[in-house]
């Protein structure tokens, strides 16, 4: 386990508690969630390290399951250069390669990537500190779930500006922890998913770290997900809650069935960048 001092965002080096919560899916263990009292960016602490993090995902982590499309032949190239980062096994690289872009994969897990390129995509082996690609090269780069996982959060960044073409686009979608979900669940929200989920973004601290590592935003909003997969997990959620808060857990179901987004209170923030 491995302490951080300083806040990843503002650099302040005092934090108050904000929460404690239970990983549900591996260790059964309990994690301390902080805030900095300055800027107000909320993050595991202390948490597993860069080494130590592999144990609390386990082959059944969604992200690594076999892609369910095929890719298509005789695909006429749009000439766009795309890479997602912790592509998982490729699956929205098999969707855009099938648009016409030139796709392109950065995953940490060495079986996941092994995976993938027995389905001919251009996957490389990263440690999310460095990436192999030139500068200026690609014209979008997607990290969709991924910045809350990765240990070294500003030199990934520093490299996605490298990497990224003048007139190029940064996508990101990360849960908020301002949503009305989170408010309702508290801590047992499914999508504090300690301790795999190292930062917990709201729209203004995923947009105060954009911005000091350069980034002018384009668009940002948030919006919420009412799928048989958010409450298929809510449902997990819910069994691992004390039998004395299930009822509550499952009134908070039926209140996020009918919330209307407002004021960012969506489950999921999305912001789209570019260079400054």
């Amino acid at each position: 386990m491995e302490t951080i001092n300083n806040c990843p965002i503002c650099g302040n080096n005092e934090q108050i508690w904000y929460l404690t919560a239970k990983d549900i899916k591996i260790s059964k263990k309990k994690f301390n969630i902080v805030q900095c009292v300055n800027c107000g960016f909320v993050f595991t602490n202390p948490r597993p390290s860069f080494v130590e993090i592999n144990l609390y995902y386990g082959e059944g982590y969604y992200s690594y399951k076999k892609p369910q499309n095929k890719i298509l032949t005789n695909i006429i190239s749009n000439g766009l250069k795309l890479l997602d980062i912790g592509c998982g096994a490729g699956e929205f690289l098999i969707e855009k390669k099938n648009c016409g872009y030139e796709v392109y994969g950065a995953e940490i897990d060495p079986k996941v990537v092994s995976q993938a390129k027995k389905n001919n995509l251009n996957i490389e082996l990263v440690t999310f500190d460095k990436l192999p690609y030139n500068d200026n090269y690609f014209d979008e780069i997607h990290l969709s779930h991924v910045l809350e996982h990765i240990h070294a959060i500003n030199e990934i960044l520093s490299e996605i500006y490298r990497c990224l073409k003048a007139d190029g686009k940064l996508f990101i979608e990360v849960p908020n922890v301002d949503s009305y979900d989170a408010k309702n669940f508290c801590k047992y929200w499914r999508h504090f998913d300690v301790p795999r989920h190292l930062y917990h973004f709201n729209t203004n601290s995923l947009i105060d770290l954009l911005k000091y590592k350069k980034f002018m935003i384009l668009k940002q909003s948030t919006h919420d997900i009412k799928s048989l997969q958010y409450y298929k997990g809510s449902l997990s959620t819910i069994k691992n809650m004390p039998f004395t808060r299930r009822l509550h857990g499952f009134i908070n179901i039926i209140r996020y069935l009918v919330h209307n987004v407002k004021n960012n209170d969506g489950l999921i923030i999305k912001v789209v960048a570019c260079k400054k």
